[in-house]
């Protein structure tokens, strides 16, 4: 909680729920390893697979933004934040949807983690402070960018940036194509007729950064037109 910013919530998934699943599923997976063995053997001959151990010295260090990952890592052996992403909202659900974030977000405390009142504590050092608010700033002063949500932060007594969100008016902004790690989005409305469209060019957004991608939709047909 103290070394990455976590708050009590975000530190159980991370360092004890999503640990103890990465023991389980891995431990899983290595049984079906051991379980696959040669089906075809030469007539009076019988061959297995024996998988040993990892004859090495192994160091795994965590990444900044994830425990488990490290945990998983020495025994695989033996990550707050946005990643590039282009954000669209069709026009005719843009208005509601960024009335209720507003909503949400004016609930969400932002501080020391140890102080379990706040959802979300700082980023994790001066580098990715000075980061994130030198895009923050620069955004205020783009009009091709409109902000919708904050644009707070606070470097006198920690590394602490509120949520921000943008709407640009182009989907080929520079923020659409950087990776921010920071607690910054930027969002595209999009008109409804043109949905065909946006799924093309989101494919080729993202400055191959891109980690996850989800749609959010009330309309199967549009759901499985962006699976595929």
């Amino acid at each position: 909680m103290l070394g990455q910013g976590m708050n009590a919530w975000q530190a159980e998934m991370d360092a004890a729920a999503e640990l103890a699943d990465f023991y389980s599923f891995n431990a899983g997976f290595a049984q079906e390893i051991y379980d696959k063995q040669p089906a075809i053997n030469s007539p009076g001959h019988h061959s297995r697979t024996d998988w040993r151990p990892l004859e090495a010295f192994v160091y795994a260090v965590s990444p900044f933004n994830f425990t488990a990952i490290g945990g998983k890592a020495h025994l695989r052996s033996g990550a707050d934040g946005q990643r590039c992403r282009l954000e669209a909202f069709a026009d005719s659900q843009a208005l509601a949807f960024f009335d209720a974030v507003k909503h949400e977000l004016s609930a969400v405390k932002v501080g020391p983690p140890e102080e379990f009142e706040n959802f979300l504590g700082p980023v994790i050092n001066r580098a990715a402070f000075d980061k994130i608010t030198k895009a923050i700033d620069s955004a205020n002063q783009d009009d091709q960018l409109e902000r919708v949500v904050s644009d707070t932060y606070d470097g006198s007594k920690g590394f602490f940036i509120d949520p921000t969100i943008y709407v640009a008016e182009t989907p080929d902004h520079v923020l659409f194509n950087r990776e921010l790690f920071g607690r910054v989005l930027v969002a595209y409305v999009y008109p409804d007729a043109k949905f065909d469209n946006v799924l093309d060019m989101i494919d080729r957004q993202g400055g191959n950064l891109a980690l996850t991608g989800a749609i959010f939709s009330s309309d199967q047909v549009a759901i499985r037109k962006a699976e595929d």
